[in-house]
């Protein structure tokens, strides 16, 4: 059985991991003109259809009136609307705009050519058993996660 010194490199690995990934993050923002925050919230937006502000404000742990700029921001760069809320008069509900969700597809085209490159340079790595750990990992972390603000990671 491995010690816990044995997992060290490759906890270094995978801090360098989430640098490497938070460079690529921040050129993205960069390169369609929003902050990390913003880029962090069209990303909740592509994957929960039907998001209210304030369920996106609890996500990333932001006041409501800061998720009110944030998303006004984002409405005037074209990237996401709000709508009617279909069931209660009093909400509203996020929508990423169509070049919202062309930027989301040109992200997510980033990451997937960066993880098919990983894996064709590692020839004898197995998608099945990466997807199992990562899947892991995940809940690992998202367990180990201090939840004592009352927020949630994101």
């Amino acid at each position: 059985m491995a010690s816990s010194a044995d997992y060290v490199p490759f906890v270094l690995l995978l801090r360098q991991l989430q640098l490497t990934s938070g460079n690529l993050r921040a050129g993205i923002a960069k390169e369609l003109g929003v902050s990390m925050a913003e880029l962090n919230a069209l990303s909740h937006a592509a994957d929960q259809e039907g998001l209210t502000p304030k369920k996106l404000s609890e996500l990333m742990d932001l006041t409501t009136g800061s998720m009110t700029t944030m998303i006004d921001r984002l409405e005037r760069a074209g990237l996401m609307v709000r709508q009617p809320h279909p069931t209660d008069r009093r909400s509203i509900k996020l929508a990423l705009t169509p070049g919202g969700r062309q930027a989301m597809r040109w992200v997510n085209r980033l990451y997937l050519d960066a993880v098919m490159a990983a894996f064709n340079a590692s020839p004898h790595s197995d998608l099945g058993d990466q997807t199992e750990f990562i899947e892991a990992l995940s809940a690992s972390l998202d367990a180990s996660t201090p939840r004592g603000s009352g927020g949630s990671a994101a």
